[in-house]
């Protein structure tokens, strides 16, 4: 017998807690499942990426201007544990921003840059 556990039996192991769920642990699913009254699993509540997009419609200049100064900060943000610093290319932005606004159909990333300064 192999003492490690081979990666098929972590894909196994569900994240659970018993009474606090500020301590969790790892449980197999046939545990989890066959005890639900004894072992409670997180609940996901991070939304999909899809809904995420959907939900952001960016539909003038003005609204697109604030957004990429918050979301792209041009300074040092006043609360830094909000923001994390990161360099990013034109294209990365202009690609995430597509996302989210029609605005721009058939422009090109300059052009939009130019435009929202």
């Amino acid at each position: 017998n192999d003492p490690f556990c081979s990666y098929e039996k972590l894909c196994e192991l569900e994240i659970c807690y018993t009474d606090d769920p500020y301590k969790p642990m790892l449980q197999t699913k046939v545990k989890v499942n066959g005890f639900p009254s004894y072992y409670h699993l997180y609940k996901d509540d991070l939304p999909d990426t899809n809904d995420t997009q959907e939900q952001i419609n960016i539909n003038n200049r003005i609204q697109l201007t604030q957004y990429l100064n918050r979301v792209y900060r041009p300074d040092q943000p006043v609360d830094s544990v909000l923001y994390e610093e990161k360099q990013v290319s034109m294209k990365h932005i202009y690609s995430e921003t597509v996302l989210i606004t029609d605005l721009f159909d058939d422009k090109t990333s300059k052009f939009v840059f130019n435009m929202v300064r």
